[in-house]
């Protein structure tokens, strides 16, 4: 059995909305762009190239406080995936589907900042959708986890709002 440290470590990445209030439907991908789109990337996940550790959970951050809030979905995988454009129905490749090790469910966003829309913030917490730690291995050549993004319900975004995603993690 591998020994961990007692530190954890808390890696982040965004993504930083287009400039519109394009409403999302349920099972639309939230990506950086309609074209030239790229997953999240988590950098430095582990100590070293190849390193491993485990996921123990996850915080989204959102620069707004809409009426209703977003419901999302955030995949974690152990190699670079392709992302959809913003705003376009979530699909997944079977390519992509095999390198899926968790996800998180962000479905309680609260405020922060109480002020509406813009002026304000929320967010929200979840542990793995398992129901407990997952374990990661990054590629040999590598120290990064990457995830993409699914809204799951009806939900209208402040123009350039950024999400924010942290991995708790615990590091091998």
């Amino acid at each position: 059995m591998a020994v961990f440290d007692a530190e954890g470590n808390v890696v982040e990445t965004s993504y930083t909305r287009l400039a519109n209030t394009t409403q999302y439907t349920a099972n639309d991908a939230m990506s950086d762009n309609t074209t030239g789109q790229v997953c999240l990337t988590f950098s430095n996940c582990a100590r070293r190239k190849g390193g491993s550790g485990f996921v123990l959970g996850a915080t989204a951050i959102s620069s707004a406080n809409q009426t209703t809030k977003p419901q999302l979905t955030l995949y974690i995988f152990d190699t670079s995936v392709t992302a959809a454009a913003d705003n376009v129905g979530f699909t997944l490749s079977d390519a992509d589907a095999v390198n899926l090790i968790g996800s998180f469910q962000f479905n309680g966003f609260e405020a922060l900042d109480e002020t509406a829309a813009a002026g304000g913030n929320a967010k929200d917490e979840a542990l793995p959708e398992s129901g407990g730690p997952f374990a990661f291995r990054c590629i040999t050549s590598g120290q990064d986890l990457f995830g993409l993004v699914k809204v799951e319900n009806a939900y209208t975004p402040i123009s350039g709002e950024i999400v924010t995603f942290r991995l708790h993690l615990l590091q091998d």
